[in-house]
Formats: structure tokens, sequence, C-alpha cells
């Protein structure tokens, strides 16, 4: 839950209202949604203009309602989102969690359940749809700790999130639908990585494990899947006054290869 524990601090807080639809707009999206239980809750939002989150607290439990939208996606598969859901939880330590369909504000999704005596009761679910009129796929992210029949569950039923840039017009011409993301909040920013003067940074990675991986998921978007499109040749650390770059040689036929730098400053030497 460490994402969470981070995100909290940050956004604008809003009022919850017990037993009421709590709805805000947030960056170009419309999101609602509806609470149970006898608790007291804080709901806190925010955008970091490339996805927004929403973090619903009390004082024992929370919950994140995350999204993006992903241009140029095709919708993914139940069994793309079950993968997706199993590695969300093995970075956080869980191996116990099996995925299984669930409804999310009314369309198909999956959920992963763990109650493993590390984490406690913990719920993640994962749920994808296909926007014609953006060619794309707006993604949501559900990470809750509140007890299933205490509030988890008809937040899950009643979620609705809409993309509607007009929905908020003082944030949502900051939105670049373009730029690439990964695990919905990691964005590549800056250069084409030609040199470390042009290189791809790597923004939003919580540690080394966290950006490696959103490094090789840039390579496989623009280069196909390594062993078949292309093979890693070499790679190296480059330091440049208080910049660290991370340098990808690649092989993609036996007559062609290509240099690829990372800006890794933000995450280099973080563990997480």
């Amino acid at each position: 839950m460490n994402r969470i524990l981070v995100l909290l601090a940050l956004g604008l807080l809003i009022s919850a209202t017990q037993g009421a639809t709590e709805q805000m707009n947030v960056g170009p999206y419309s999101i609602s949604f509806e609470l149970n239980g006898s608790d007291e809750y804080n709901i806190t939002a925010r955008d970091d203009f490339f996805h927004f989150d929403v973090i619903v607290s009390s004082e024992s439990v929370q919950a994140l309602i995350s999204g993006y939208l992903e241009p140029g996606s095709p919708i993914p598969d139940l069994g793309q989102e079950s993968r997706n859901i199993l590695d969300i939880l093995l970075d956080l330590g869980i191996t116990d969690a099996q995925p299984y369909v669930v409804d999310i504000g009314g369309r198909e999704g999956v959920m992963g359940v763990s109650n493993s005596s590390k984490s406690g009761m913990i719920f993640i679910a994962s749920s994808a749809e296909y926007l014609e009129e953006v060619n794309g796929t707006l993604n949501l992210e559900v990470i809750s700790a509140i007890p299933w029949e205490y509030g988890t569950k008809e937040m899950l039923e009643s979620l609705d999130v809409r993309y509607d840039p007009t929905s908020n017009p003082a944030t949502a011409e900051r939105w670049d639908p373009n730029i690439l993301l990964f695990r919905g909040y990691i964005a590549f920013t800056g250069g084409d990585g030609s040199s470390t003067m042009n290189a791809v940074e790597v923004q939003n990675a919580f540690g080394d494990r966290d950006g490696v991986a959103a490094e090789y998921y840039y390579l496989g978007k623009h280069f196909g899947q390594q062993g078949t499109n292309w093979d890693l040749e070499g790679q190296s650390l480059v330091t440049e006054g208080d910049r660290y770059y991370d340098k990808m040689d690649l092989n993609i036929t036996e007559a062609s290869s290509r240099t690829v730098y990372f800006d890794i400053t933000g995450f280099y030497g973080e563990i997480a």
C-alpha cells in the first residue's frame, strides 16, 4: 500500500457524505461512486498530467481509484487484465491471490484478493473500456483495504468514470493523451533517446525495479519483441553532472544496431 500512502498527502481534499454519491472532476475525467458503512471518510483527488488518482481514507483503511487513457490501444482481454492484477500483487509482495471476473461500474473487469497475514485484506480490481471517439482504452484500477461489505463492493458496483475533456476546462488543456504511459503512472518524456542530450526521461517511477521495467516496456513499444525483433547487446550507466543515464545497446538485425539513452535520474538508486 506504499503508493496509496505517498499519494494521500497530495491533491485536493473533498469531504465525503455517507450514503451519498461522491462526484468530482479530475483533469478531463468525471468520476462518481458510492460508499457504504459507518466510517467517516476523506476523499483526496489529484492528477499529474498523465492520469488521475482518487484516494478514499478513514482512520484505519484506504482505497485508491486510478485511471488513465491509453490512445491507440485496443481493449485488453480478461486474460491480460488478470496478468496485470497478478503483477501488481507481486509488486506488493503478495503471492497468494487468484484473479476472478467482477462487475466494475456495470462492465466486466478482473479482481484479485489477498488475505495473507503480511498484507491483511486487500482487493485489487482492473477494468478497461475502448472509447471509439478517441481511438483508445480507458483503464481503471482500484486498490482497496476497505472491507468488502463496508465499502469496496458498493464502490466497485457504482463506480463510473467518463473521459470528457470539456468537463474541467481549467485542467483539461494540460493533458496530453499522446504521452506513452507504463502501468498508468510512469510517463516517457524528453527526446528520442539518440543521445544523453535527447534522452528518454522516465518519470514517476518509484524505484529501480519500477523504472527498469518501464525501460523495457518502452523498447518493446518502439522496436518490437525482445528476442524476436531485437536483442540487448549491452547496458551501462552514464553519468553527466548530476544526471544519470541508462545506455541500452540494441542489435536490431545483423546489419543494424541502435543505442537508446534513458534519463533515470528520477529513480536511480531508489529501492521499491
